[in-house]
């Protein structure tokens, strides 16, 4: 679905006022996995990003939602390393809220607050593989779901 198809369900006003009832209870890594194919390589690195969001379950008032990063480097067809990532976040709201909010939480929110994890986590492993330091930019917009 569209951005666009998803503010004509709900408003940027009334996709605020939602939010307002939105506390976040726990954010904590749930999976993590990092391989390490070679530290020997020439060359730039491709760097390549994927995320996937899941709404895990809605009920009374409690949202479960995982955001899955997916992170590998390639030197040509030579792997050198892979992150992979899976955050769950737990928030309580005060209020129902419709199926078309989590769409739109999913995509524009989330991301946003689970990332600068993401970056902290990513800095330190390849920090720990003896790799030259790689840090993610800040993430001001949004690469979109399934992104390279």
């Amino acid at each position: 679905m569209q951005s666009n198809d998803l503010e004509n369900k709900i408003s940027p006003k009334k996709y605020n006022e939602y939010l307002k009832h939105v506390d976040i209870a726990d954010i904590y890594l749930k999976d993590f996995k990092s391989t390490l194919s070679t530290r020997i390589f020439e060359g730039k690195a491709n760097l390549q990003f994927k995320e996937k969001i899941n709404l895990v379950s809605y009920l009374e008032k409690c949202a479960i939602i995982e955001n899955s990063y997916l992170i590998k480097a390639k030197t040509g067809k030579k792997n050198i390393f892979k992150i992979e990532a899976t955050y769950t976040v737990v928030f309580t709201t005060e209020k129902e809220l419709p199926k078309e909010f989590f769409e739109i939480y999913n995509t524009h929110s989330l991301p946003l607050q689970t990332f600068p994890y993401l970056r902290e986590l990513v800095n330190s492993t390849i920090s720990k593989m003896g790799l030259p330091p790689l840090i993610l930019p800040l993430r001001k917009h949004l690469l979109g779901h399934g992104s390279k």
